[in-house]
């Protein structure tokens, strides 16, 4: 099986990291996060210390624990992540040393630049995957709504829905 696990928030709890990309007082499931531009607030999310701020993610160890068991048992399994290309070292290290995950699974960043929402990301990765993942974890409910609109298994690690 192809199998493809999201990481922030399915792998990797990121609550201690939040209040750079969210105002005091907001809700993360239901705040409309911009990517690169003020809210109506004028609240500007720094993407830069919050991905830099990773290291003191602490793992979903249940999650974690099925990432193992699915690659053990012989399955190609990946990450696919919307966090910035430019936090791929910071991402390597916190894989390997709180997870013991393996860089190789590390395989789909968002590209500097790139200001789409997750599910768009997602989906073009998905559209231009070949074969397609047979399983897709994720937080996001609506990526777990637009894979499954795919023929693909999701999964729902959470219920975010932003």
């Amino acid at each position: 099986m192809f199998v493809v696990f999201d990481l922030d928030d399915t792998l990797a709890c990121t609550k201690h990291r939040r209040p750079f990309i969210i105002p005091e007082g907001q809700d993360y499931a239901t705040y409309a996060v911009p990517q690169n531009n003020a809210d109506d607030g004028g609240f500007k999310p720094d993407w830069t210390s919050f991905f830099a701020a990773r290291s003191g993610d602490t793992p979903l160890w249940g999650a974690v624990e099925l990432f193992h068991s699915l690659t053990r048992n012989g399955n190609h399994v990946e990450i696919w992540t919307a966090a910035r290309e430019d936090s791929r070292e910071v991402t390597r290290s916190w894989l390997r040393e709180q997870c013991g995950i393996d860089q190789r699974h590390l395989t789909k960043m968002r590209p500097i630049g790139d200001y789409r929402k997750a599910v768009e990301l997602k989906e073009s990765w998905l559209l231009s995957a070949s074969p397609k993942p047979d399983i897709f974890f994720d937080d996001h409910i609506g990526i777990i709504r637009m894979v499954r609109s795919h023929g693909v298994f999701g999964a729902a690690v959470g219920d975010h829905d932003y």
